[in-house]
């Protein structure tokens, strides 16, 4: 195993390298996330939730934006300052945490017509 990563078992069974400092956000027990003295979600604004909810599925930082009705630039910053509380350094981090805390986050209803446009 490379020195510096952790591989973790995810819902689905697949194996997954994480930083380090991923690790933190990582369930324990039988289910629920740990919670220190202040929860990691609790770092974040009500719109950083929303975008890291809607990072679960994968959707790029376009389509974020149509959903939300912001720049994309706007999801980019987002994403940016919710990466730097949360201690994660890629994309693939925030959307395996989004998946993790998938209950603690904001429901967001994904619209059909900006996720597969017509034409």
């Amino acid at each position: 195993m490379p020195a510096g990563k952790v591989y973790i078992a995810v819902t689905t069974g697949d194996v997954n390298p994480l930083s380090d400092r991923a690790t933190l956000a990582l369930p324990s027990g039988r289910g629920g996330a740990e919670q220190g003295p202040l929860s990691d979600l609790d770092l974040l604004t009500d719109r950083e939730k929303q975008v890291l909810s809607l990072l679960a599925d994968g959707p790029s930082n376009r389509v974020m934006a149509r959903q939300l009705g912001i720049a994309e630039r706007t999801v980019k910053a987002h994403l940016t300052s919710l990466m730097r509380k949360l201690n994660i350094e890629s994309r693939l981090e925030a959307a395996l945490f989004s998946n993790l805390h998938r209950d603690e986050l904001p429901h967001m209803d994904h619209c059909p017509e900006v996720l597969h446009p017509e034409g």
